[in-house]
């Protein structure tokens, strides 16, 4: 049986990996980390509970979708069938803040405000992934909040492991510190709040483009 990991990036879904393998003891797989992909620092493998997958993806998620155990694969593409998922939502505002700081990191070059606000692909754009994944109304879907997980983790742990039906087996112990000592470049702030350095043209910008989605998730 799988259940997806769903978010539009930098919006929580390395957090909620953390929370799974800290709390539950589960292992989780990416979509987009097969066996012999670059791996990262084993101290944060350890800490997210990373695993990789043989072979092709598409047969291992045939697989994983057919098999009796769980397999909980993150991903940050659109829905893949009807599995059941938590879908992890963060402030639309920050998580494309945090997604352009990330782009501009890894790619060498600075990725404009407008190009991660209206980029025309689910994946780099914060509306057209919950338009793809819609989790208000999606059967067998678990909408976790970014913020909530953070300040009030006990409760969010109690939602997933409801919908997990698995028990919580530890107490959360929040490794931001630890994480972002090892990777600061993945890891930036780990705060719920908007960073400063988000202009008002800029929150102008993303509420034109975004507003709807900000309303119905309460942002």
């Amino acid at each position: 049986m799988i259940v997806w990991l769903a978010s539009f990036p930098r919006s929580g879904n390395t957090l909620l990996r953390s929370v799974l393998r800290g709390v539950f003891g589960l292992e989780t797989f990416s979509k987009y980390e097969p066996a012999g992909s670059p791996s990262m620092d084993q101290r944060l493998t350890d800490l997210i509970g990373v695993t990789k997958y043989e072979g092709d993806f598409g047969a291992f998620s045939t697989a994983a979708r057919e098999a009796d155990d769980l397999r909980i694969i993150k991903t940050h593409d659109g829905p893949e069938g009807l599995d059941k998922a938590i879908y992890v939502v963060r402030d639309g505002l920050v998580a494309t803040d945090s997604y352009r700081h990330y782009r501009t990191a890894t790619e060498g070059r600075q990725v404009s405000w407008l190009e991660v606000l209206a980029a025309d692909r689910p994946f780099d754009n914060w509306s057209l992934h919950l338009d793809a994944w819609r989790p208000l109304e999606r059967p067998e879907t678990l909408l976790v909040r970014y913020e909530d997980l953070v300040g009030a983790p006990e409760t969010e742990i109690g939602r997933i492991a409801a919908f997990l039906g698995r028990p919580a087996l530890n107490r959360w112990v929040d490794p931001w510190e630890t994480v972002n000592n090892i990777g600061p470049n993945f890891f930036r702030r780990g705060k719920a709040d908007r960073p400063a350095s988000i202009t008002s043209d800029e929150a102008e910008a993303f509420m034109a483009l975004h507003g709807e989605w900000m309303g119905r998730l309460g942002y």
